[in-house]
């Protein structure tokens, strides 16, 4: 028993070295939207925008989903938006800037022919350019 639990404790904290050696802080959010109603979020924790809209019945319009990340000269800055509908159909749309002073939009991620979505994932990712420290704030919409 005494073997045992050294070894688990020796294995726990091998992985928490491990894990913080990776240099990402990151940390979850679940936010409670409804997702039959479009939302736009402006300027979230301080640094996000979040934009929903849903479908309609029409065939051009369908369910899409955007994140907006404010940068600064000197950050390596990416914004990430994920987006999964009812029937197992997922759309990911994100764009990289480094060294950018303003806005890094996603881009859309859409799913054709769907009105709702089933999870949204907002996500940033940034750091100042030459370390490896890694900040990242996730919103999840379920």
């Amino acid at each position: 028993m005494k073997n045992f639990l050294k070894t688990t404790t020796a294995l726990a904290f091998a992985a928490l070295v491990a894990t913080s050696s990776l240099g990402v802080s990151a940390k979850t959010t679940y936010l409670d939207y409804n997702l039959k109603k479009a939302y736009n979020v402006t300027n979230y924790a301080g640094t996000m925008n979040l934009f929903y809209d849903y479908g309609t019945s029409n065939w051009y319009d369908d369910v899409r989903a955007s994140t907006r990340v404010k940068s600064t000269v000197g950050l390596s800055v990416t914004s990430k938006t994920i987006l999964y509908t009812e029937d197992g159909s997922k759309d990911v749309s994100e764009l990289n800037r480094k060294d950018f002073e303003g806005w890094v939009d996603s881009g859309e991620a859409s799913v054709p022919g769907e009105d709702y979505a089933k999870e949204i994932k907002h996500e940033m990712y940034r750091k100042i350019i030459g370390q490896t420290q890694v900040e990242s704030l996730i919103y999840d919409i379920t």
